[in-house]
């Protein structure tokens, strides 16, 4: 309640334009944010929820009109160099959903906001079901509404594990719940042919490895494969470099020093949690923050975005 409060009190003060030059001080350190989304749709999921088109684009006119965006790449790079612009900010999707094509695209198009995408690969066209979407999907489609077993304490021991355990994981689930998956809901990845579409206008993808495991639960040469195969094949689809990776989940627990060493020798220049915050030219290119306020109305949006950019624990 404080914090709408407050979001009301300050939304019609442009609180980002009145404050933001105690936060860009001549002699503080530059720096920026990295906003991170999943999916963009009208479906009210119970369990992952979208951010609704109507919401994505008013959060998209105020950061326009508040804020820089810029591709993701130019700004890692313009950070290497000691350049990065006041009020900076880039946005990202994670995973791939058809949605952003359908309901993020066309808003991103229609601003001339750049974008990036990392992409599950194994999930394009949809091949391969998303673990945690096989998950979502068995409890929300569930005979008997999910009967004894916990959402969030599953997907939690799922996180532990590598990903031959975390299939017997699924599986089970899967068995027990026994879902009726609608037909509208079985085909929710983007196709190469949306991807290359988007990117033909400008969107930038990069890896979000192929089958989204948690890399710090896997062995050094599954970690290979995964960052190695996921990036050949964007570049063989769209004929481009891909420098840029996410990690899955993204959390301090779920990549290494020993990782990152591997994402660097794999060829990418820079790789991005989900820790949030801002970043600076001084910080570990392959540990980048994103993040994202979790509240999707406007004034909270807003307000929770500027308190990220004012937070300097490190």
């Amino acid at each position: 309640m404080v914090s709408r409060a407050l979001a009301v009190l300050f939304g019609g003060l442009h609180l980002d334009d009145l404050l933001n030059p105690i936060v860009e001080h001549p002699h503080s350190r530059r720096r920026f944010q990295v906003l991170v989304y999943h999916k963009v749709s009208p479906d009210p999921h119970p369990f992952f929820e979208p951010v609704t088109p109507l919401d994505f684009e008013r959060q998209i006119i105020f950061l326009k009109q508040h804020y820089l965006i810029l591709d993701l790449e130019e700004l890692v790079d313009r950070s290497v160099r000691g350049e990065i612009p006041k009020k900076a900010v880039a946005i990202t999707f994670d995973d791939g959903y058809r949605d952003n094509y359908e309901f993020a695209f066309p808003v991103l198009r229609k601003h001339g906001v750049p974008a990036t995408i990392f992409l599950a690969t194994s999930a394009i066209d949809n091949r391969q079901k998303l673990w945690h979407d096989r998950i979502f999907d068995a409890f929300r489609f569930a005979k008997d509404g999910g009967g004894r077993l916990v959402l969030r304490d599953i997907i939690r021991e799922a996180k532990s594990m590598c990903s031959k355990e975390r299939l017997g994981v699924v599986e089970r689930v899967e068995e027990t719940l026994a879902p009726e998956v609608p037909v509208e809901f079985r085909s929710q990845m983007l196709s190469w042919t949306q991807v290359t579409d988007m990117h033909r206008a400008g969107i930038r993808f990069g890896s979000h490895t192929c089958t989204h495991p948690i890399l710090s639960r896997e062995e050094p040469q599954e970690v290979l494969r995964e960052l190695h195969e996921s990036k050949a094949e964007i570049e063989e689809r769209l004929g481009t470099r891909t420098a840029l990776l996410a990690y899955p989940n993204g959390q301090k627990q779920d990549f290494s020093s020993e990782i990152e060493d591997t994402v660097r020798k794999v060829g990418y220049k820079s790789a991005f949690t989900t820790l949030p915050g801002y970043n600076t030219a001084d910080d570990n290119a392959y540990a980048l923050k994103r993040g994202k306020p979790w509240q999707n109305e406007l004034n909270l949006f807003r307000l929770h975005l500027f308190l990220q950019r004012l937070d300097h624990r490190r």
